[in-house]
């Protein structure tokens, strides 16, 4: 099989890292165009990079000297509710198996705090030293370093990559796509992935395959992005900071941090934006990017001999990071559809992963915060059936990873927990009531967490691991 990839952004190039290791004999090409640049500010993965590193071959060593990369224990909630907490996945709880129901169970039927849900080195930028290399699963990113990664990484694995400005396309009688048409050339293939960003130049343009919006669900629709010079310290997580017409992100890489404000232009100007983002740095802010975006996705991500994959797929908003882990869970996902051309499934699967990426960002603008107008009319937006359904769980009981369908998705019952817990959503004394009913699983979950904190163990500082691999 040929297949042919336009753009070299991150999905451009994940994609077919992940398509060559399973299917060494197809032939895949990049086609790129250097005039089209890409979004250098900093970036963050979710967990599922770390499946992505192991299934390509990638070293964690190399992945800090070669990106200039840093260690990321979650994201950290500052201004969202009274306390700022940490949305982690490094936790010991977070387990497969099902041990992290009544593990979470023990700590909120003690009326424990979102903050001290995870372990507090957390907070102070260690990790542990016997282990941290396993326990580490998500990386802050320089872009540009990254994409020049990436690029040698493809090179190495005989994958293609022409800089060439594509015009126009051909089709057969069929409808599908016949050939691309560049200025240096024509390009045929059999598939053809279209990882063009936002312009989803291929599948939107080309095919015609129409857009769906969550805007009704989440109105944020602008973004600027603008560095700072590193600080001291690394800190070991993304900042998201809320402010008065939406948040603020903040990305340690090794040489600066990343920045930007997501914001709702039905409440605020970029001028405006800027000059809060003024007060709260206490400096002059200059943005290097700007960016317009609506939540939403394509109707249909495998149409005729087209994928979308990335941003031409679809785009929530930058708050958990989803950017990547969509990328790498729709890649995996193709691996299994691909040989046999089952674009149904490819597309049911894709369709409740955006399902489950907008129901839990959605979940965290339920939030008690309501002091500005913002706020307030984001108490007033239509709740997503999903959202919902897990709001009348949290009444009665915890999340539990059954209450998601099977299929792709990023979110399961250790996220939606710490989140659901921390926007005051759960009933305390019916999970108290069940945790005291379950007597061997009670004493189970308090011998676990006596052995996960009571253990003598030896920390290791942020700093002090960038530095021993650098």
């Amino acid at each position: 099989m040929k297949i042919n990839i336009l753009g070299a952004g991150t999905a451009g190039l994940v994609t077919p890292l992940i398509l060559k290791t399973k299917f060494p004999n197809y032939k895949i090409n990049i086609i790129k165009s250097d005039d089209i640049g890409i979004v250098g500010v900093g970036e963050g993965s979710t967990e599922h990079w770390a499946e992505f590193m192991s299934y390509v071959g990638i070293k964690f060593e190399d992945l800090i000297k070669e990106t200039g990369a840093t260690l990321k224990s979650g994201i950290m909630f500052e201004g969202w509710t009274k306390e700022p907490f940490l949305h982690s996945i490094n936790s010991e709880f977070s387990q497969e198996n099902g041990d992290y129901y009544y593990l979470y169970a023990n700590l909120i039927s003690k009326n424990i705090n979102a903050k001290q849900m995870s372990h507090q080195n957390l907070y102070y930028n260690k990790f542990i030293k016997q282990d941290y290399k396993n326990l580490v699963l998500q990386f802050h990113f320089d872009t540009f370093k990254l994409n020049t990664f990436l690029n040698n990484l493809c090179k190495n694995k005989d994958i293609s990559i022409i800089e060439d400005k594509i015009k126009n396309v051909v089709k057969n009688d069929l409808g599908d796509i016949k050939h691309l048409v560049g200025q240096k050339q024509n390009y045929f293939a059999d598939l053809f992935i279209d990882c063009s960003g936002f312009v989803g130049f291929l599948l939107k343009k080309q095919l015609g395959v129409p857009y769906v919006s969550y805007k009704k669900y989440l109105p944020l629709d602008r973004a600027f992005a603008f560095p700072t010079k590193k600080e001291k310290e690394f800190n070991a997580w993304t900042l998201s900071r809320a402010l008065n017409y939406g948040w603020n992100w903040k990305i340690p890489t090794q040489e600066r941090y990343g920045n930007g404000y997501v914001y709702s232009s039905n409440h605020t100007t970029e001028e405006q934006a800027i000059k809060e983002i003024e007060s709260v740095y206490h400096q002059k802010i200059k943005p290097t990017r700007s960016f317009k975006f609506e939540a939403g996705r394509v109707k249909t991500f495998w149409h005729k001999n087209v994928i979308a994959i990335g941003l031409s797929a679809g785009f929530v908003e930058p708050l958990e990071a989803t950017s990547i882990g969509s990328i790498i869970h729709q890649v995996f996902c193709l691996n299994q559809f691909l040989p046999s051309f089952d674009k149904k499934s490819f597309n049911k699967h894709n369709e409740y992963l955006f399902k489950n990426l907008i129901e839990f960002v959605q979940l965290h603008y339920l939030t008690k915060k309501q002091d500005t107008l913002f706020w307030q009319d984001m108490q007033r937006l239509p709740i997503l059936d999903g959202v919902q359904e897990k709001l009348e769980i949290a009444k009665t009981r915890m999340i539990r990873n059954s209450d998601f369908k099977i299929g792709w998705h990023m979110f399961r019952a250790p996220n939606w927990i710490i989140m659901l817990h921390a926007l005051d959503k759960f009933n305390i004394l019916n999970i108290k009531k069940e945790f005291d009913a379950a007597t061997p699983l009670k004493a189970f979950a308090l011998q676990r967490h006596k052995d996960l904190f009571n253990l003598p163990k030896e920390y290791i500082t942020h700093n002090e691991v960038i530095e021993s691999i650098r």
